[in-house]
């Protein structure tokens, strides 16, 4: 089964299945209808539209969007009998950027329909799915141009009666003329250009013509193979070797058009379930990467105040004031009591007490561990006293 091409709607050419030929009848009114309501209502594309025009419903992180009808070029809605590529464009867009979405869905049961804005709306859909997962959910049908824009998803979910394909282009030229002159009417054209007339209705086709089209026809044709291969990751022999024809979804499965068979409960469901475990799993992540946060915060905070620990005791016994008083800058610096002071206010505090006499010594011998024999001098006694009974003098002396 192919589709029809240059089926007239709108003044555009279409990609649409034929059982969807008849859903042409009554389309156009209904277009023109909606146009008219929503006229002038908001310029920009969500605004105050009607949702049920430009449907964005999420659920459980999933992005519904709905693609049914005929498809078609520049029309920002989409209804019942119709949707626009305009629409699923933005929608998609939307979804992708829309941090509550982790799925999108394209809901299609679609045969098909415009040329023009196809194959643009298929290479954004491609695009996007680097960003979330999308699933083309096809329920009923998803032929030519609608199987275009499948093709494009992640993945592509049918349910068990559904069908897709549909991959090929098909164009007719009806010739009317012989009706005509039963009828005694005689057409003249006249034009500028040779082939301004080619494809009329009042005359036979013209083997130019003819070939003109048919290069037309296969160019078009070469480009949706192609993206179609592309697209599901199989060779575009794999494509062309099913020569337009429509599949039900087992065998578009074998053929690698599809990817497996659900429903859209079971699916949903799906999709909730995962949600679900990979917040969790997210959270767990958070909780694990915050405990590794705060302990190196600890570890470096408890480096850092070694480190000016450290500082402060050499600023302390390196200053002139402890190498005149090395017993009491010993005793200064590593007093806890005394932690909260500042190098420059323990060496304040040095400053007050008188000097020590040293045999020598001095600062060199206290910092390298030895004792300073002179230091009881400090009482103006000659008796030496014990060194701790010294110190606590000294500290005992001096306000804290």
């Amino acid at each position: 089964m192919t589709m029809v091409f240059n089926a007239q709607f709108d003044g555009q050419q279409m990609l649409l299945a034929p059982e969807g030929v008849g859903m042409l009848a009554g389309l156009k009114a209904e277009v023109d209808s909606i146009q008219a309501e929503l006229a002038g209502s908001d310029d920009r594309f969500w605004g105050e539209t009607p949702s049920f025009y430009r449907p964005y419903r999420v659920e459980s992180g999933i992005l519904t969007i709905p693609i049914r009808g005929v498809l078609l070029h520049d029309f920002p809605y989409a209804t019942s009998y119709a949707t626009g590529y305009a629409y699923i464009e933005e929608a998609v867009l939307r979804g992708a950027g829309d941090p509550a979405v982790k799925t999108i869905i394209l809901d299609i049961n679609s045969p098909g329909g415009h040329v023009a804005g196809c194959h643009d709306s298929a290479d954004l859909i491609f695009a996007a799915r680097d960003d979330k997962p999308i699933i083309a959910l096809v329920r009923d049908a998803a032929y030519s141009a609608a199987y275009w824009l499948a093709s494009a998803a992640t993945e592509i979910v049918a349910t068990a009666t559904a069908g897709v394909g549909s991959i090929g282009v098909i164009t007719t030229h009806v010739d009317f003329s012989e009706s005509l002159a039963k009828s005694g009417i005689k057409v003249t054209h006249i034009h500028a250009g040779a082939k301004k007339a080619d494809g009329a209705g009042d005359a036979p086709l013209s083997s130019g013509a003819k070939s003109d089209i048919q290069a037309r026809i296969d160019g078009l044709y070469d480009l949706f193979t192609a993206t179609v291969a592309r697209n599901r990751g199989i060779d575009v022999a794999d494509v062309r070797v099913t020569e337009a024809g429509t599949f039900p979804a087992a065998k578009a499965i074998e053929m690698g058009l599809a990817d497996r068979i659900s429903n859209r409960a079971d699916m949903m469901a799906a999709l909730i379930t995962t949600h679900a475990t990979e917040e969790t799993s997210m959270s767990e992540k958070d909780a694990a990467t915050a405990a590794q946060e705060v302990a190196a915060a600890v570890a470096t905070a408890t480096a850092d105040a070694t480190a000016a620990a450290l500082a402060r005791v050499a600023s302390i016994l390196g200053s002139d004031a402890a190498k005149a008083r090395p017993a009491a800058a010993n005793a200064f610096a590593l007093d806890a009591d005394l932690a909260h002071l500042s190098a420059d206010q323990v060496i304040a505090k040095l400053n007050k007490l008188p000097e020590e006499a040293t045999s020598g010594a001095g600062f060199e011998a206290l910092m390298n561990g030895t004792p300073n024999p002179e230091i009881s001098q400090m009482s103006g006694s000659a008796d030496s006293e014990p060194e701790d009974e010294m110190m606590a003098a000294i500290l005992a002396n001096f306000p804290k």
